[in-house]
């Protein structure tokens, strides 16, 4: 078997590297070495092992597709030749440094496909790495949670786990090993004088870690999911109390301000925005859906429902935004829901989608053009983009801060003015679902929430259009935008006010000598309180109220 200088560890298997002259340069070339012989795959040898991984792991099938794809017309024309990837450098170690910069994460990919049974075995016994656990299971780390969030974790790992632990196989993690790189990592925090944010992360990285490889079969480490309490916090003010006495929601004045500035026909797409997001919507789903993503069920009595399968984000790498979707490992799957519009919110879709044509576009184009786009074009309306929108708005409206109640040392309560953000309208949003009647169910089914209640895991269809309608009926109870002035169409009934829970003061007045009856009707329950007027009311006769 082939040896050199130049190999090296590669996601369980090995690489190497060399670097020769060419051209008054010099030429790195990055090649895998065979799993059996240690020496540089041919075209054909990677060919046939992804061929083979396709037959024994259906769910790599698409992964090694396209690299079959790419190998297969050399692989049948020149079976013999090495298979290398290459990058030039004015030196030896330059060109080994760019081809490792720029090939790194391509390779990676192949040699995830290639030496997987030796990952797999080597996970059995413990004789991997953690850092090459992290590198094979990167992909699916953190998949829970959100993609900032997921971000976060994996840089805790990299920053200050892997550091300390990256060259420690499995069977080696003893719980003495663990302590010591603990303690490590809890002096690394304090000496960057860390938020306690960030030791929260870190304690979070290190034990899903171990949870992430305890699920993957090496039972040897959980120990240490005990030990992440070593990674200790410091002295901050509280920050669960901080949260706990945050703005909640809006005021019904800062709504009422906000909703009457929305009301300009000027601010049909910021109206349009803000109407997703309170339907559920968050502004990475809403820079990535289209036009076309949405459906309509047509319900007895005229009324239409619009709804949307979630199935994409936006998201930015390397400054640029890109979309993925449900068939990505990087897609939280609480994600993937089927969103209800408000009836108000429908209607601002359709005056936009109306401002459009204005504009000149066809309705072919417009069902291809992305929610937050104001006009066609390559370049992504991303979620910063829209929450710098929205908080402009606020600005606007006067909602610019929000008072909350804080405790100094000596025990003392004052008051503290926090600018607000994109997730003041988000915690409003949902306030008003609840206020519409959704329980816990229909807030995760709208808001991408995990699933907690034993109906949405087992019994309760989330994706069906009867529970659409079900969410519709609840949804049409508000809207931010009043109807016109209450008027009486004949004397027994009052119209103008119909499917918006909101409170109304009536005056009636009785002028005759006998009692009268006083009618209430509504699509939803009615709360009434009465009292008499002796200013309105010449005749003390209590009203009957009915309803």
């Amino acid at each position: 078997m082939g040896t050199s200088k130049n190999d090296f560890d590669f996601y369980a298997g090995r690489a190497r590297i060399t670097a020769h002259p060419h051209q008054k340069q010099y030429e790195a070339k990055f090649m895998l070495l065979h799993p059996e012989r240690n020496v540089p795959c041919t075209y054909f040898e990677l060919y046939m092992i992804l061929k083979k991984r396709q037959e024994e792991n259906p769910q790599l099938s698409v992964l090694a597709e396209s690299w079959i794809k790419k190998l297969q017309p050399t692989a049948g024309a020149h079976p013999t030749r090495v298979f290398a990837m290459y990058a030039q450098g004015k030196d030896q170690q330059t060109a080994k440094a760019q081809v490792r910069k720029v090939r790194w994460e391509e390779m990676a990919s192949l040699a995830k496909l290639i030496f997987r049974p030796l990952f797999a075995q080597n996970l059995a016994s413990g004789h991997i790495t953690v850092k090459q656990y992290v590198e094979y299971q990167e992909d699916s780390l953190f998949n829970d949670d959100l993609p900032a969030v997921r971000t976060r974790l994996m840089g805790c790992l990299k920053n200050y786990v892997l550091p300390v632990l990256g060259d420690v196989k499995l069977k080696d993690l003893s719980k003495e090993r663990q302590e010591k790189a603990l303690r490590a990592i809890n002096r690394t925090l304090r000496k960057q004088k860390s938020k306690n944010a960030l030791c929260g992360y870190v304690r979070r990285a290190y034990k899903g870690l171990l949870l992430a490889i305890e699920g993957s079969g090496w039972k040897n480490c959980y120990v240490g999911t005990g030990l992440v309490d070593l990674i200790t916090q410091t002295h901050e003010k509280n920050t669960a109390i901080r949260n706990s006495v945050r703005v909640g929601h809006l005021d019904s004045e800062q709504r009422m301000k906000l909703f009457l500035l929305l009301n300009d026909p000027d601010l049909l797409y910021e109206s349009f925005i803000v109407g997703l997001l309170y339907s559920g919507l968050d502004l990475a789903e809403i820079a990535a859906a289209r036009f076309g993503d949405f459906t309509v069920l047509e319900m007895q009595g005229g009324d239409v429902c619009y709804t949307l399968v979630v199935t994409k984000r936006v998201r930015k790498l390397h400054d640029r935004y890109s979309t993925f979707g449900t068939t990505n490992e990087d897609y939280p799957i609480a994600k993937f829901r089927r969103i209800v519009l408000y009836p108000w919110a429908s209607l601002l879709m359709l005056k936009w989608a109306e401002a459009l044509r204005n504009k000149g576009y066809t309705d072919e184009q417009i069902e291809k053009m992305r929610l937050a786009e104001r006009s066609t074009g390559n370049t992504i309306t991303g979620p910063a983009e829209l929450s710098n929108l929205l908080v402009a708005v606020l600005e606007q409206a006067g909602v610019k801060e929000a008072g909350v109640t804080r405790t100094n040392k000596d025990g003392v309560a004052y008051r503290e003015t926090l600018p607000v953000d994109v997730e003041l309208l988000r915690r409003d949003a949902r306030f008003m679902a609840v206020y519409c009647g959704a329980d816990r169910v229909m807030e995760h089914a709208m808001f991408g929430d995990p699933w907690s209640e034993t109906d949405e895991q087992s019994y309760i269809d989330l994706l069906c259009d009867e529970y659409a309608v079900i969410r519709y009926c609840h949804l049409r109870r508000w809207s931010p935008y009043a109807s016109g002035q209450n008027t009486a169409s004949d004397e027994n009934h009052l119209v103008g006010y119909v499917e918006k829970p909101t409170r109304h003061t009536l005056a009636i007045s009785n002028p005759t000598d006998h009692p009268i009856t006083l009618t209430l009707t509504g699509t939803f329950a009615i709360n009434a309180e009465w009292k008499t007027c002796k200013e309105v009311f010449h005749h003390e006769k209590k009203p009957e109220i009915q309803g």
